[in-house]
């Protein structure tokens, strides 16, 4: 941004440019998706009829629901993500972006323990799935090890990134 504007873009030109930038992600990112989704959806199925050992005869066919209903959930996300930086841009001073560039990125603090908890539910998670009988046990400490391993630092990482 601070580049931008050393180089003469006013605030206007580098939102129309954003916006033009967001749509051709948008339909790369929906187009890719929509092709390797549906190349690997036809994958899995003839693997798992191999794997069953059943003999059928598959038709291709593409759902039209879920290609809509696909565009219809991720659009407004990309709108959403479009309109954060729209509001980052207005809010922004070009003088403390320089400042701030200068200083560098600071690496994301995480937190060790609640990595170690997640590290060690995993490996006890791993020894019931071999030991125990009831699946949903073993499901359920799946969760678990997920949230504390994945999806903890992710959301803190998210909420440090949405601070402007």
């Amino acid at each position: 941004m601070a580049l931008y504007n050393i180089l003469g873009l006013e605030k206007k030109h580098i939102m129309i440019m954003m916006l033009y930038e967001t749509i051709v992600t948008t339909f790369v990112s929906l187009v890719m998706g929509f092709v390797f989704g549906i190349i690997f959806s036809q994958l899995a199925s003839l693997l798992l009829i191999h794997l069953m050992g059943l003999s059928s005869n598959i038709t291709f066919h593409i759902s039209w629901s879920s290609f809509l209903l696909t565009i219809i959930v991720f659009l407004p996300i990309y709108l959403i993500s479009y309109l954060i930086h729209v509001i980052q841009i207005q809010l922004s001073n070009p003088v403390e972006l320089l400042r701030g560039a200068q200083s560098g990125e600071k690496e994301p603090k995480t937190k060790w323990l609640l990595t170690i908890i997640g590290l060690l539910s995993l490996g006890v998670g791993y020894y019931i799935a071999l030991t125990i009988d009831d699946p949903m046990t073993a499901v359920a400490l799946f969760l678990e090890q997920l949230y504390w391993l994945l999806l903890e630092p992710i959301v803190y990482l998210l909420l440090v990134q949405l601070q402007f």
